[in-house]
C-alpha cells in the first residue's frame, strides 16, 4: 500500500510540475547539411522557481544549452550550466540569445521533421517536447 501512495504522489507530482510549465513557440530552423541545428522557444512557468540544468536528445549525438555572447565585436557561443525560469515568469530562448544546440545529428534535418528534446531540470524532472523543423527565414 505504501508503495502505491509514493508511486501515486510521484505521478501526481510530476502531472502538476508538467502543468505548471508550458512551452510555447518551438521551432528549429532548417540546417544546412551537416551543421548543427538551434532550436528555440518560450518557457512559461506559473508554479515556483524551475532551474533548467540540461537537455538531451537520441537525434543529436550532442545537445547542450548556449548562450550568444559578444566580445570584441564577435559573436561566439558558450555553454550554459543552468537557466532559472522564475515563479510566474517566463524565459525566451531565440536567435542572438539563449538557444539549444543539437550538434552531430544522427541524419538531416528537414522541413516538417520533429525532432524530441528532453528538458532536464534541477529536480531531476524531465519534460518531453517534439519540436518541428521549419524554413529557414
Amino acid at each position: 500500500m505504501l508503495k502505491l501512495l509514493t508511486l501515486s504522489s510521484v505521478f501526481f507530482c510530476s502531472l502538476l510540475c508538467a502543468q505548471e510549465l508550458v512551452i510555447e513557440n518551438a521551432y528549429i530552423p532548417q540546417p544546412p547539411p551537416g551543421s548543427p541545428a538551434s532550436a528555440y522557444l518560450l518557457l512559461k512557468n506559473s508554479g515556483p522557481l524551475k532551474t533548467l540544468i540540461d537537455v538531451d536528445s537520441a537525434q543529436a549525438g550532442m545537445a547542450m544549452i548556449h548562450q550568444t555572447v559578444v566580445v570584441d565585436g564577435v559573436a561566439k557561443m558558450k555553454h550554459v550550466d543552468a537557466i532559472d525560469i522564475p515563479p510566474n515568469g517566463q524565459v525566451q530562448f531565440a536567435p542572438g540569445g539563449t538557444h539549444i544546440m543539437l550538434m552531430r545529428l544522427s541524419s538531416p534535418l528537414q522541413v516538417g521533421d520533429e525532432v524530441s528534446i528532453t528538458l532536464i531540470f534541477a529536480n531531476q524532472q524531465k519534460q518531453e517536447i517534439r519540436v518541428p523543423v521549419k524554413a529557414r527565414q
